[in-house]
This record gives structure tokens, sequence and C-alpha cells, in this order.
């Protein structure tokens, strides 16, 4: 036993040069003897495979769709690779955090097959605690909106987050962020400078921060977001998944966001500035270890959008995961959304979408595998397509099936 001790102290930290500590706790490390400095060093990997097939398009109605025409298109891809550096400085309550990777996603083009793969640095930002409750994060990260889009990205039930989440999330911006965190209740409140992600679709250059300080974008913003622990720990809620074990959790939230825009002053472009925008979402979530459960329903109505007046989207998302034995869940997901008026002026561009599939936990979340079938029921509007997702437009009113398998690596 005390040889068994002795090795795992060994593995996971070992003196280097002046004191200094390094090995491996959950990641790799260097830290200092003292405690006051931390760097901790880890990655994610994605792997996935895709087929798209799509009912009925007639040549013409093809030949007006991105991406491949053929009925039926599949393939593999890089998804993500992704680098994070984190830890804290001077004390181990000013805490930072540095993530960039390639990423399939294209924001200026959510449904372009050609996207590219860049690196990209996606948060950079560092928090500075001003109380024993209050705490101030500076940089750049991720709206406190969606709860679909705060959680991981590894860390989801389906290969991919839903279209819902896809174009009604506001991503990330920059600004600072102030933070109050209770026994069982926290507060987030965010300044800064708007989302853009709504106009992604349109091919408007605002695409993934940074931006500079003295561009086109919101004339001020704030985003604000509650929750609120019904039972279980916070530390519960970082994924959708319940492992078998856990104790029985509920968390509830809600979250606003406001934006004004910054009128051109001809009152040209409709791009020169972020339009006006605000946002509404809730979201219940249920864990019961082995099982859990998902809600959340969201609405953004935004004026000066393009060449209308006002245009309103909104969208709910419905998942649950049952564990069918202590490695292997089985999951389901309904998306219903939809646009009280699309940008032509013309059509009401609505979405519904089921998902089933299942998890196979090799090694938790860190070494994963996931397979799922969606099914659209009717055509997928180019509002809603997402590439990415592997859900292509859809020009037909005919179903349209996407078949999507991951392997998932964290270290």
């Amino acid at each position: 036993m005390v040889a068994d001790v002795l090795a795992d102290g060994d593995a996971r930290a070992g003196l280097v040069g002046d004191g200094m500590l390094a090995g491996w706790d959950n990641r790799y490390f260097l830290a200092s003897a003292d405690g006051r400095f931390r760097l901790e060093i880890d990655g994610l990997l994605q792997f996935r495979w895709m087929l798209s097939h799509r009912q009925g398009s007639t040549l013409e109605e093809a030949a007006a769709q991105p991406g491949p025409t053929d009925r039926v298109v599949s393939g593999f891809e890089s998804t993500r690779a992704r680098v994070t550096l984190r830890g804290h400085l001077f004390s181990p309550e000013v805490e930072y955090l540095w993530r960039a990777g390639s990423e399939r996603t294209d924001p200026t083009n959510l449904t372009s097959a050609d996207a590219s793969f860049g690196v990209t640095v996606l948060d950079a930002w560092f928090r500075l605690p001003l109380s024993n409750r209050w705490s101030m994060r500076v940089g750049q990260f991720k709206l406190p909106f969606l709860r679909e889009a705060l959680v991981a990205s590894e860390k989801q039930l389906a290969v991919e987050r839903s279209l819902v989440n896809s174009r009604l999330s506001l991503e990330r911006s920059m600004g600072l962020e102030m933070a109050w965190t209770g026994p069982r209740s926290r507060v987030n409140v965010a300044f800064s400078d708007g989302s853009s992600h709504l106009l992604s679709f349109s091919g408007a250059d605002f695409s993934q921060p940074p931006w500079s300080s003295l561009a086109a974008d919101a004339a001020w913003a704030v985003t604000a977001r509650y929750e609120r622990l019904m039972a279980g720990d916070w530390g519960q809620f970082n994924q959708f998944t319940s492992p078998p074990g856990d104790p029985f959790a509920i968390m509830v939230g809600a979250a606003v966001h406001k934006q004004t825009r910054r009128d051109p002053i001809d009152g040209g472009s409709s791009f020169s500035s972020l339009p006006r925008s605000l946002g509404f979402t809730a979201d219940f979530s249920a864990a019961w270890g082995g099982a859990s459960l998902f809600a959340a329903g969201v609405f953004h109505q935004q004026n000066h959008f393009g060449g209308l007046q006002e245009i309103g989207w909104w969208g709910t998302v419905v998942q649950g995961g049952l564990y069918v034995n202590p490695r292997t869940e089985v999951f389901a997901r309904l998306e219903i959304a939809g646009i009280n008026r699309d940008p032509t002026g013309q059509t009401r561009a609505e979405l519904d979408l089921v998902t089933i599939g299942l998890n196979r936990y090799l090694d938790g979340q860190d070494v994963k595998f996931t397979t799922d079938v969606g099914w659209a029921v009717g055509k997928v509007n180019g509002l809603w397509a997402f590439d990415q997702a592997g859900w292509r437009l859809t020009n037909s009113p005919k179903d349209e099936v996407v078949v999507r398998s991951q392997f998932q690596m964290v270290f």
C-alpha cells in the first residue's frame, strides 16, 4: 500500500528546477511550490463521420442549394481541435484562461460546406475576486445566455448542439462580467460589445471576436443570467449527462440580453452596426443519477435587421438521457423553432427535428464515442441549416435524415 501511494504521488507531481512542481492531476500542470502560480494544459479532439440524406429535391432546387447537390453525402472531418491554458496568478483566486484551436464552424456562413478550418482564439480572460461572493471577469468569453451554449462542447449529449442553439445563442463577445455566487443562487451580468451571432448567416463581417475597440459593434449591450439550485450541487450541471450514482439535482435558470444599435450617420448600410436586439430564455435541468432531463425556450426580437424593421426568432429544446449500464447512455432530443417573419419578409421559417442516439463512455467524458440519427419533419430552411451539424438546406417540403458518429478525446 505504501508503494502504491508513493507511485501515485510521483505520477501526480514531481520537483522541477527550483522547487517547481509538475505532473498530472486531471490535467498536465506546472506549479510553484508555494502554490501562488499554476499553469494547467488540456486539449480536445473531436473526429466525426456524418451522412446527410436529403429527400426529393428537383435538379433545379438542388442546384440552388449550397454544397454538394447529391441526395446522399457523407464523409469524415476533424470538427474541433483545441488547446487550453488555464490556472491562477499570485493567488488561487486570480484565475485566467486562454483557449485556441481549429474550428469547423465558419461563423460568417454556417451553411457553407467550404468553411475554413483556420486556427482562432476562442477565449481569453482573467477573473479577479472582489469579495467572498463577488468576482469580475474581463476579456473574451461566452455571454451568459443559453445554457446549452455555456456547457462545453465535449460535455453535450448529442454529437452537436441543437440547431436552435446554433442559430439563437449569443456565442462570444468581449467585455467584462460581474458574478455573484451563493450557496443556492448565482447571478452573472456581462457588459460587452454585443453579439453578432444572429447575423452570421447573412455573410456580414461580425463573426468571431476579437474585433477592435472602434469596430461598428453595438452601442452598448447587457446580458444577465440567474440560476437557482433546487437540489444537488453546482458541479453536476457542468455537463448534460448524469452518471449512475450521482445524487438527485435540479436547477432552473433564466437570462435576458439587450443591445442597442449604432446608427450610421447617413442612415445607410444595415451592417454598419449590429441591430437592436432583445432576447429572453428560461431553462430547467434535472439529474437523477443515471438519468437526465433538460428543457429550454428562447426568444429574440430584433429591429433594423437587414431590410426589415422587425424580426422575431423563437425556439424550444427538450432532451433527456438514460443509462442502460454504467458506460452506455441512450438519449433523445426534440427541437421546434420558427421565425415570425424571415429576412425576405415572406414566409415563416419553421423547424421540427427529432434526434435519438447513444453515448459510450470509455473513460468518462475524456474518451467517448457518440452516434445519433436525426430526422427533420419537413424542409430545413436556410436560416436553420448548419453544415457542422450535418443539416443541409432543403427547398422541397420533404424529410431530411442525418446520421452522425463521433470519437472524442480530452487530455
